[in-house]
């Protein structure tokens, strides 16, 4: 049997990339939770947010006030009830056709996966 996994998207002005992430996010993860915690967008954000999740399958919280991502990835976290708990950057989608392997890790009884972009010699340039 499957474990729940929780996937936090913390979004401020994602308007080009929230659709996207969401329906790859959807097509990877079986028993997903998915959990918006919006930083006050001003872009459409939101209103791409909404149209999406009009069969409320997505916990989704509007913040009023911008308060920064640190604060938004803990309502997250607060707010998860999954077996397993990630994020993922909104307009970093390369990462998730990994999340497969990633809760098969997790399966095999490691308490922690991480991805990194991080490439051996690799520069910021």
């Amino acid at each position: 049997m499957s474990k729940k996994t929780s996937i936090i998207l913390c979004t401020y002005n994602e308007s080009h990339h929230i659709k996207n992430t969401i329906v790859q996010i959807q097509e990877i993860i079986q028993d997903l939770e998915l959990i918006i915690v919006d930083d006050n967008s001003t872009d459409g954000t939101k209103e791409i947010i909404n149209q999406i999740n009009q069969d409320k399958n997505i916990k989704v919280i509007f913040r009023e006030k911008s308060r920064g991502l640190a604060s938004a990835f803990l309502r997250g976290v607060i707010e998860s009830s999954g077996d397993y708990i990630g994020f993922l950057d909104t307009n970093m989608t390369e990462s998730i056709p990994q999340f497969k392997e990633m809760l098969n890790s997790l399966e095999s009884n490691n308490d922690i996966v991480i991805l990194s972009r991080y490439i051996d010699g690799g520069s910021d340039k």
